[in-house]
């Protein structure tokens, strides 16, 4: 093994580190301390879930920042800062007496996060990997899935054995010994930086001219469909108890659906590097139609609920490794600029779907019309990304 391909697996290895600790350890393991800590604070649960609207928020208007920041300095110190961030969050969460606490710690991690999370990460690929962008890229973004997987069960036996305050602190540690020490070594290719041809990104010749407005438009469109289509993960155990399942059979249909997020971006990618972004997300995001359909259609079969969850699981694929892809090959050269914003529509759309799918829970007494609205956007997401097709095939 030469010593560029050393070099190339030592910043995949760390990017995957990265995106598991902004995905999966923050971004995925939120959510098991909504219920300890509102019963310690007194707080009804659906307060406390706002944690993660303003995370996502925050992480939607500060993307255009850290574009702006990549300029002017290097990209491993925004990481470090990034990441920095986020394990005093956890800390400050920890010692929170108040909702209020909480919530600021919310904005502030969601501002750490979109510092080392997929936009950094793609950045940091894309200098390094050439026509293997997509394969690289799904396994990246698996790593969010895999810790999530893995770290959720344990946080939630950390919090029953330790407490929730000890949990969050044993969580940044967790940050800090694994996610810290490749911020701050990751940087861009030096020898992409001296380079005046665009590489070729997953089949199409890096561009250098700015994205016209309808194609932007369309790949908005598509994220914010994706991200909306994602927001009703979260309600995922709230729905198998409607159904009238056990709370342990609906933890069940969550671990199909994070089986899915890992397998179907490593699917995602390597189909990407062999046929096309276009074909590996439209083929993705048709099974998570399925999938989703399922999850409408059969309410009272236990089989067909977890195998819909595990279908449904590939939107995951779609947000992360599809957006990048169709981001790249639409935009080449511009693809921070223009992911940046993308991501800014993406982040507050899951961050308003998230909310909107449980209200109208509440006024329709069942998750139907949800589930109704989830295939609705999957139904968009197909229409734009055809769209983006045509217009790409009769520039």
């Amino acid at each position: 093994m030469d010593n560029d391909s050393r070099k190339n697996i030592s910043v995949l290895i760390r990017c995957c580190l990265c995106a598991g600790g902004a995905l999966g350890i923050v971004n995925n393991c939120i959510g098991i301390y909504f219920s300890p800590i509102s019963q310690a604070l007194g707080v009804p649960v659906g307060r406390m879930s706002i944690i993660i609207t303003l995370l996502s928020l925050a992480t939607a208007f500060f993307a255009p920042v850290f574009v702006r920041l990549v300029r002017r300095f290097p990209i491993r110190f925004i990481m470090t800062f990034g990441v920095l961030l986020d394990i005093c969050s956890f800390v400050i969460m920890s010692f929170a007496s108040n909702i209020w606490v909480l919530y600021a710690a919310g904005v502030t991690m969601g501002v750490g996060c979109c510092c080392f999370s997929s936009l950094p990460v793609t950045m940091i690929l894309r200098e390094w990997y050439g026509d293997k962008i997509g394969s690289v890229t799904g396994i990246v973004m698996a790593f969010g899935g895999l810790f999530g997987a893995l770290l959720n069960p344990v946080f939630s036996r950390l919090i029953t054995s330790m407490g929730w305050n000890m949990s969050l602190r044993i969580q940044a540690v967790i940050l800090m010994a694994i996610v810290l020490p490749c911020a701050m070594t990751l940087r861009m290719n030096p020898k992409k930086v001296i380079q005046t041809v665009p590489r070729k990104v997953s089949g199409m010749p890096g561009k250098k001219e700015s994205v016209s407005p309808k194609v932007l438009l369309a790949l908005i469109l598509v994220a914010v469909s994706f991200s909306a289509q994602n927001g009703i993960n979260t309600h995922l155990s709230a729905l198998g108890v409607s159904r009238g399942f056990t709370l342990e059979f609906s933890s069940v249909m969550l671990s199909a659906v994070y089986v899915a997020n890992v397998s179907f971006k490593l699917i995602h990618g390597w189909i990407a590097d062999r046929t096309s972004p276009y074909v590996s997300t439209i083929l993705c995001c048709s099974i998570a139609l399925s999938g989703a359909l399922i999850l409408l259609l059969f309410a009272s079969t236990p089989f067909m609920m977890i195998a819909g969850a595990f279908l449904y699981g590939s939107c995951f694929s779609c947000s992360t490794v599809g957006t990048s892809l169709l981001t790249q090959r639409a935009a080449g050269d511009d693809y921070a600029k223009v992911y940046s914003r993308i991501t800014m529509f993406a982040s507050t759309s899951y961050a308003l779907a998230t909310s909107v799918y449980g209200l109208i829970r509440d006024a329709a007494g069942s998750y139907t019309p949800s589930l109704a609205l989830v295939c609705i956007f999957s139904c968009c997401a197909l229409f734009m990304i055809m769209m983006l097709y045509r217009t790409e095939k009769h520039a």
